[in-house]
């Protein structure tokens, strides 16, 4: 049994092709539920539990921000992971107790009495998982790039995010009938039990399938002091894609939070609605993220960066000025547009960076880029919510949020602008240090390295 765990987690030889093809396969799986449990505690679904435990719409959006406040200790994780040659272990046990530990939150109306308790309790828990999956998701997409293969890389992640995309659209739609129906019996905690009950076993079978993806061999643990966490500051090859990821993030978290929110006290839509929609855009989106990856494969990871965001751009705007006659067709328009492009963005953003780090510092950069975008997204959020919280009793609801959708949509035009005028536009320029020295010349636009 102690040989079979040791095998498992700290093998003596790298992984074979066949192990490796494998691992390929299960990624592709494991992947598809990681989404679907993300997607049952989060957006629509996280906002009408808040809202059922009694939050107003500013606390919803706090609360819905917190990945991104999570996504801070991706600044730190390299201090830890770097050091490390078999990493497996570490990202496993993260990666299944943030998962099971947010199925949990189901429990505040059973464990706790008044509504102040309860949201403190689910803030309690949405805090301490999210910082675990920020803490450790640096590590997770290093796994995830090295065990995708070299050859058609744009190719393999377009299929796994296709699977993911038909995966949720399945769950969350079944997800979403299974809560409206004791919503409008009058008992929608039945409901909230489904959805989490779920996200609860779906992290154990979750925890089974990362067990069973090899890792492939890691960079030789080096020794990380503090102040290299600002290498991605002051490398001036990588340093406009940090400058780049921190305007988008300002960009969407000024006013996502509120999305949900937006969708179902304002516009109205039930659960079923919008995961009825969810199938539709997961559809557009299966489609979009197939031509994004052979765009890739062809082009360069820039070509489909900037292309989304002005798909983005478009749809921030037009929740801005969405009719409330037009709530329903205008809303089914905007989600479509956003699944076109939200999907191969995340993809395309990831690759990028991957491609124009140094190979040994993968980890740092990729960690430290998050982290910083992230905690400038946080701001962003916060001010977001303080600002509805303003413009409520003179503009409304709906014309508070929407402010904050006009206000997101101008951020993005800046971070469109600022990207066509400084992301890398072809593969091979390499990564330099501080004193403009190459550190990486190998980064490719399809393929990446490996480590």
């Amino acid at each position: 049994m102690r040989m079979g765990l040791k095998q498992l987690f700290y093998p003596e030889v790298p992984p074979t092709p066949a192990e490796c093809k494998g691992s390929q396969r299960i990624l592709l799986l494991q992947g598809a539920l990681a989404a679907v449990m993300y997607t049952l505690v989060t957006g629509n679904f996280m906002a009408g539990y808040l809202d059922y435990l009694g939050a107003t719409p500013a606390q919803i959006a706090q609360i819905a921000a917190i990945p991104q406040l999570g996504c801070v200790l991706q600044l730190v994780s390299p201090l830890f992971f770097e050091k490390r040659v078999h990493r497996k272990l570490s990202i496993v046990c993260l990666c299944f107790g943030f998962r099971f530990a947010l199925g949990f939150t189901v429990l505040a109306p059973l464990l706790f009495h008044t509504q102040e308790s309860q949201l403190r309790f689910a803030f309690a828990l949405y805090l301490v998982s999210f910082l675990v999956a920020g803490f450790v998701t640096p590590a997770l997409n290093q796994w995830v790039l090295q065990i995708a293969p070299e050859e058609g890389r744009g190719r393999y992640f377009a299929i796994k995010d296709i699977l993911a995309a038909v995966a949720n659209a399945s769950i969350a739609y079944l997800m979403g009938r299974c809560l409206d129906g004791p919503t409008a019996a009058g008992t929608p905690f039945q409901g909230f039990l489904w959805v989490y009950g779920f996200c609860i076993a779906g992290s154990l079978v979750d925890l089974v399938l990362m067990c069973l993806e090899k890792e492939p061999p890691c960079p030789a643990p080096t020794t990380l002091r503090v102040r290299d966490l600002a290498l991605p500051l002051r490398d001036k090859h990588y340093r406009p894609l940090l400058v780049y990821e921190i305007l988008c993030y300002c960009s969407f978290m000024a006013s996502m939070g509120f999305l949900s929110v937006y969708q179902l006290n304002v516009l109205h839509l039930t659960h079923t609605f919008i995961t009825s929609v969810g199938v539709l855009t997961s559809a557009a989106g299966m489609a979009a993220i197939w031509v994004w990856g052979r765009v890739a494969d062809h082009a360069y990871w820039t070509t489909v960066i900037l292309a989304t965001r002005a798909l983005a751009t478009l749809c921030l705007f037009g929740w801005c000025f969405l009719p409330g006659a037009a709530a329903r067709p205008g809303a089914v328009g905007l989600l479509l547009l956003t699944a076109v492009g939200s999907g191969a963005a995340g993809m395309a953003g990831m690759n990028l960076q991957y491609a124009n780090c140094p190979p040994q510092r993968r980890t740092t950069y990729l960690g430290v880029t998050a982290a910083v975008a992230s905690l400038a997204g946080y701001g962003c959020a916060l001010l977001g919510s303080s600002l509805q919280r303003v413009l409520q009793p003179a503009w409304g609801a709906r014309g508070s949020m929407a402010a904050l959708f006009g206000i997101s949509g101008v951020l993005s035009l800046l971070a469109l602008a600022y990207g066509w005028a400084r992301l890398p536009r072809r593969p091979g320029n390499g990564s330099t240090d501080d004193t403009g020295s190459t550190a990486n010349t190998a980064g490719t636009a399809n393929t990446g390295d490996t480590d």
